[in-house]
C-alpha cells in the first residue's frame, strides 16, 4: 500500500509479481498465526487497479471475498466485493 500511496508504479509492480505466489493463501509465512491481515489476493487487487488492470483486479478481489468469507471474516469480504465492482 506503501507504493500506491507514494503513486511508485515500478514498486508496486515488482510487489504484486511477488505477492501473486500467494493469492489463495494467508499472508507469507503466517499460515499458522492468528492475525488481522486481509488476504494476499485483496491486496494484489488494490495494486491491480493501481497499475490499470481492472480485469486482474476484479478477479482477485472476487478471490479475495471467497477467502474472507471461508475465514469468516465479513468486513473483508464486504470490501473487496466493494472494489471488486468499482
Amino acid at each position: 500500500m506503501a507504493s500506491i500511496a507514494l503513486v511508485d508504479r515500478d514498486a508496486a509492480a515488482e510487489i504484486y509479481a511477488t505477492l501473486l505466489p500467494h493469492r489463495d493463501g494467508p499472508p507469507a509465512g503466517a499460515a499458522s498465526l492468528a492475525l488481522a491481515l486481509r488476504p494476499v489476493a485483496h491486496t494484489l487487487g488494490e495494486l491491480a487497479v493501481f497499475l490499470g488492470r481492472a480485469d486482474e483486479a476484479a478477479a482477485h478481489l472476487t478471490q479475495a471475498a471467497t477467502i474472507a468469507d471461508r475465514w469468516n471474516a465479513p468486513h473483508w469480504a464486504a470490501e473487496a466485493r466493494s472494489r471488486a465492482t468499482t
